[in-house]
């Protein structure tokens, strides 16, 4: 009798290798980032990532020759510079970059709500890129935002550990459960149990967030 092996678990557990590799590479590095800079390197420190995703960004948005990526990175270095230019001068204007950065993840929300409709728009070159200039400058404000606030470097650690714990949650709770698919049109990998988990991860991370602000870091200086 012939027996076929399954192609998807070693794939499933190279995924898994990765995230994992990936995770503990970078999280001591923002770590250290967070925890270490002041506020004007660590300006520099996220608008460094926030350039590297441009780089990334742009051969999501079809610009494949490495000319083309880093000029678009350039771009996005530079409008991160403006826009911190602009806000040294009018700090007050910082509602309005985030109110933006807001607005476009709705705008991002109805896209895949009504996709494939809409394609022949957002398919362009040039509104790809755009949209990332949407998503890494707002990104940038607010982490300087947050940067800003009391306990900054912890209100910092709880956003990336929302993001980390959401998408952690989403990628077992999906592997485990995950028959029910939630976008098939947009992402086939996606399901209604990936969604639950990631929701259900993000949850219990805000819970045990507020009892350890109530009970120890208000008595720390962080």
């Amino acid at each position: 009798m012939t027996s076929y092996s399954n192609p998807v678990k070693p794939v499933a557990q190279s995924s898994t290798r990765t995230r994992v590799i990936t995770a503990l590479v970078l999280a001591p590095v923002m770590i250290v980032g967070i925890f270490i800079l002041p506020l004007k390197p660590f300006a520099f420190f996220i608008a460094f990532i926030a350039t590297v995703g441009a780089w990334e960004w742009a051969n999501i948005a079809g610009y494949q020759k490495n000319w083309s990526r880093l000029l678009y990175a350039f771009i996005v270095f530079a409008c991160l510079y403006i826009s911190a230019r602009i806000l040294r001068v009018h700090p007050e204007w910082k509602i309005w970059f985030l109110a933006a950065g807001t607005l476009w993840w709705i705008v991002a929300f109805a896209m895949v709500k009504h996709y494939p409709g809409g394609t022949g728009v957002w398919n362009a070159r040039v509104v790809r890129a755009f949209l990332g200039i949407c998503v890494l400058i707002p990104m940038w404000v607010g982490f300087m935002h947050l940067k800003e606030e009391p306990h900054s470097s912890v209100l910092i650690i709880y956003v990336m550990l929302v993001v980390w714990g959401a998408d952690t949650g989403a990628y077992f709770a999906g592997r485990r459960w995950g028959n029910s698919k939630l976008a098939p049109k947009v992402s086939p990998g996606k399901s209604w149990a990936g969604f639950w988990g990631g929701l259900a991860t993000t949850l219990l991370l805000a819970l045990l967030a507020c009892v350890a602000f109530d009970h120890w870091i208000e008595r720390i200086d962080l």
